[in-house]
């Protein structure tokens, strides 16, 4: 079972909004260490939404995402694509 945890700086996140970072984040639970949280820190700043992920592999290896823009679920999808990008990368080390 997968823990998240959310922290928020200067915007407010809706459940709509922890849902679908979740629903997103669930489809690497298969590679994801379960005995580790993952974190997910959202901030607002001049205009721009900061999204940062942050989660540990069950082979040991760190993987930091961050994407800003003005559209959270746009960011959202985007991070999913690099998160998987980056798993891809470490399972053929």
């Amino acid at each position: 079972f997968m823990r998240i945890n959310f922290t928020h700086r200067g915007i407010e996140i809706t459940q709509a909004m922890k849902d679908y970072i979740s629903s997103k984040l669930k489809k690497f639970s298969k590679r994801v260490d379960e005995n580790k949280d993952i974190d997910v820190v959202v901030q607002h700043e001049a205009n721009e939404i900061n999204t940062e992920v942050m989660l540990d592999t069950k082979d040991g290896k760190f993987v930091k995402v961050k994407k800003s823009g003005t559209d959270f679920y746009a960011l959202t999808d985007k991070i999913e694509l690099v998160i998987r990008r980056e798993l891809e990368k470490l399972k053929r080390h």
